[in-house]
């Protein structure tokens, strides 16, 4: 599904500059195809996620981002559709898959990752040739080499360190 976009309207923008991208195309097809199996309306669906049915079908008409809604009505969305909280934020695309791998090395990695797809005997016939690959979108690349990654068992992709953070016992000092 093609992202919508809205004018800029009132920005200050430029005639004939970029619209603006409503990103949350495969959430809005989530919560949808939700309200469809349980036969939930607009109304309902606005009322468990405590907005206005206003601001919901500006939701799911692409007139507004998700990004704009307060974690706890994407948590909301997350119980509603029975998900991880972090699914939400990818479907909405407020969270994307190559936030998960360092930028600096991520074009290094999925490269390599071609290249050894490419010498998979299993994988080379359903491989695109080099300019195709470079022409796709990096969050497709970086799927592709996910997904072989995981067929394989090979590591090709290099992860970022995750900071882990502990709590403190109360009453502790530093």
């Amino acid at each position: 599904m093609k992202p919508r976009t809205t004018p800029n309207s009132g920005d200050g923008a430029k005639p004939g500059a970029r619209p603006e991208v409503i990103r949350g195309g495969a959430l809005i097809d989530q919560i949808n195809d939700h309200a469809d199996r349980h036969g939930l309306t607009q109304r309902a669906i606005a009322r468990v996620l405590g907005i206005s049915e206003s601001h919901y079908s500006q939701l799911l008409n692409r007139e507004r981002d998700f990004a704009s809604l307060p974690e706890e009505k994407l948590r909301a969305i997350a119980e509603l559709l029975d998900v991880p909280y972090m699914s939400v934020l990818m479907l909405a695309e407020i969270v994307r898959p190559e936030d998960f791998f360092r930028s600096s090395t991520i074009e290094d990695h999925v490269t390599f990752a071609y290249r050894t797809m490419r010498r998979d005997s299993r994988f080379v016939v359903a491989m695109p040739n080099a300019g195709d690959w470079k022409a796709a979108p990096l969050s497709v690349r970086l799927l592709c080499a996910i997904l072989y990654q995981d067929v394989s068992g090979q590591d090709l992709l290099e992860k970022a360190r995750l900071i882990r953070v502990e709590k403190r016992a109360e009453g502790s000092s530093n």
